[in-house]
């Protein structure tokens, strides 16, 4: 009866442990592949700038990864994230990018000490995943603005909008969308700067 007793009680005790396989959250980075040349525009040679927070809207200052679809239900994936949120890999991105270009003397983050000629903000109003149907795609939609510090007057504006299909409709396909994307916008970006700075 005892040896009856304890094999009932292993067997629940087994059965306590047994647990559904979850297959594991992936996480995405924008990485956008650049190719760096340096600035020929010499009018911001003696410039700092400062690349301030990126505005989004809540959706982007979170690490979710959302989707739209037909019916513009807008959606977040469960199994798959960013490892940091759109805006501030923005931001990074914007830093990075404007200081290998070398236009300015410096460039620095938002929460730098130093003193700064010019302030760039950028506002992210779209970066999400679109289905139609089977296929998808992905759009972006970013405005820059280039600002005196001095006078705090807007010296220009720069607008990107862009879309592009993604090769399969899920979240990885929209990740690497979105990396063209980010890549094309970034491009732009200098060009436009460089363009200021004549």
């Amino acid at each position: 009866m005892k040896q009856i007793a304890i094999a009932i009680v292993l067997i629940l005790l087994g059965g306590c442990s047994v647990q559904q396989s979850v297959s594991p959250s992936t996480s995405y980075r924008l990485k956008p592949l650049m190719t760096s040349s340096a600035s020929a525009a010499e009018g911001c040679a003696e410039k700092t700038l400062r690349v301030s927070l990126t505005h989004s809207s809540n959706l982007m200052q979170n690490q979710s990864i959302y989707y739209v679809d037909e019916a513009y239900g807008e959606y977040s994936y469960s199994r798959s994230r960013w490892i940091e949120s759109p805006s501030k890999q923005f931001r990074h991105l914007l830093e990075d990018t404007v200081a290998r270009n070398g236009a300015f003397k410096s460039v620095i983050t938002y929460n730098s000490q130093a003193y700064n000629d010019m302030l760039l903000e950028s506002k992210i109003m779209d970066f999400m995943q679109y289905f139609e149907g089977k296929t998808s795609y992905v759009r972006l939609v970013v405005q820059l603005t280039l600002i005196d510090q001095d006078t705090r007057k807007v010296i220009s504006t720069h607008y990107v909008e862009k879309r592009k299909a993604t090769e399969t409709a899920d979240a990885e396909g929209a990740v690497k969308a979105f990396n063209q994307l980010v890549q094309e916008m970034l491009s732009e970006t200098v060009e436009w700067l460089n363009g200021e700075c004549n």
